[in-house]
């Protein structure tokens, strides 16, 4: 039985390169940050401003902003290195 083979992205580097130069690629990456900082927004209106320190809305906001951040500012290798 033959060892599973990782499969090779179908983007090269450069090609990732070219796209994240993109202007359109661009407004979506500050859009993606911008959304990042709206869940720290959120965060500080529910609990300094309402007062309800909610450890659970807590999670939930700094998973959304982490996920706005790594699609914003992610490399070729955090994209495609777990292809191979």
């Amino acid at each position: 039985m033959s060892a599973v083979q990782p499969r090779q992205p179908c983007i090269s580097e450069d090609e990732f390169l070219a796209w994240r130069d993109d202007p359109v690629t661009q407004g979506i990456i500050r859009s993606l940050s911008a959304m990042a900082d709206v869940q720290k927004e959120g965060w500080l209106a529910a609990s300094w401003d309402g007062g309800r320190p909610d450890q659970v809305l807590l999670i939930e906001l700094r998973t959304r902003a982490d996920a706005y951040r790594v699609l914003a500012e992610g490399s070729y290798a955090d994209f495609f290195g777990v292809n191979g």
